[in-house]
């Protein structure tokens, strides 16, 4: 018998298959929503996780070009109430598509300029914040 996947294991699936067939803003959408998935039906939820401070701020693995600016990392602002209610956090309905809204909202970045972030930035990011979500719930 196979031991159960966890969270974890398919974060590193994912980011896995991001970076062997992502091609659009869709892919890491669609990649997003699984993560977000996993992270809800798992205890990785559960786990302690380092307290975040705000700005959270995220390096990038290499600088990235994206519309004519260099970002090298992100620092995104401590979400308000507003945010949980807009993004469906309260309701616990986020999706893929309004975690990426929501990162950049935080981040300010317009989502047309998130939508072409690093996979593997987003998923970092998604982590970060839907366990601060569940930390800050207890």
């Amino acid at each position: 018998m196979t031991a159960p996947r966890t969270a974890a294991d398919l974060v590193a699936e994912v980011l896995a298959e991001l970076e062997t067939r992502a091609e659009t803003p869709d892919d890491v959408h669609a990649a997003a929503e699984k993560v977000v998935a996993a992270l809800a039906q798992h205890d990785l939820l559960q786990a302690p996780l380092e307290e975040i401070s705000w700005p959270l701020v995220e390096r990038l693995r290499k600088p990235e070009e994206i519309f004519g600016t260099t970002i090298t990392e992100l620092s995104l602002r401590e979400p308000k109430a507003a945010d949980l209610v807009k993004y469906g956090v309260l309701e616990g309905t986020i999706s893929g598509s309004r975690m990426l809204e929501m990162i950049a909202t935080l981040a300010g970045l317009t989502p047309r300029t998130a939508d072409h972030l690093p996979a593997d930035v987003t998923l970092r990011l998604s982590t970060k914040l839907m366990h601060f979500f569940a930390q800050a719930a207890r």
